[in-house]
């Protein structure tokens, strides 16, 4: 918004430099002719909550209008600034559940996130109920927690593989969720079977 960048330049005109919070996607670090990295050279700390649930094609899907390539450019650019404590804020949903630990892995991979993280947070979705992990069948829940380290993302992970399988609402909620996805392919002219693979087989459990 205008407003956010006017605020940024009042606060370095006043010779102000207060604590910067942040969640945003990463989808963009720049407004009109303004440069938000340029503006944040003014500020000692700022804390930046990077809110991405899946990476690729499949992140794109999710939030449409992601553009995977530049989000990803920007989280790496957030990284390398010495003022910025940076964080993950991902949702655990349906979407994301059957790969939460190759998209940790990736993150990882990439340098994204890292070892010595631990303030990484993995929100559990449970509203709308027909996208919350819950209501994957069982036949589609993992049964091995994620061992791709020992740090808090193995925690997180653990923690929302439990809350996962603490009840299973398939039956409930198939109907809508297959309703409610072919709705978004059809305005968007998407796949998500396609995009999403791994979840194939809840047409063979539609029924």
């Amino acid at each position: 918004t205008e407003e956010h960048y006017l605020m940024l330049e009042e606060f370095i005109r006043r010779g102000k430099t207060p604590v910067l919070r942040y969640n945003t996607n990463a989808s963009s670090i720049k407004y009109k002719k303004r440069d938000i990295l340029e503006l944040w050279k003014h500020f000692p700390k700022i804390e930046l909550s990077c809110s991405v649930d899946h990476f690729g094609e499949r992140a794109e899907w999710l939030r449409k209008g992601t553009d995977w390539g530049t989000v990803e450019s920007n989280l790496l650019m957030f990284r390398d600034l010495e003022q910025v404590e940076f964080s993950m804020n991902t949702v655990f949903s349906l979407f994301n559940y059957p790969m939460i630990g190759e998209f940790y892995q990736y993150l990882k991979d990439k340098n994204i996130v890292r070892a010595d993280d631990w303030y990484n947070s993995l929100y559990l979705a449970v509203h709308p109920s027909y996208y919350s992990a819950k209501s994957l069948p069982k036949e589609l829940k993992i049964a091995e927690v994620w061992e791709g380290d020992k740090t808090s993302l193995s925690r997180l992970v653990k923690d929302a593989v439990n809350f996962a399988n603490e009840s299973d609402t398939w039956a409930d909620n198939k109907a809508i969720m297959m309703q409610h996805t072919a709705s978004i392919d059809t305005i968007r002219d998407e796949d998500f079977w396609k995009t999403f693979p791994e979840l194939n087989r809840l047409r063979d459990l539609e029924l």
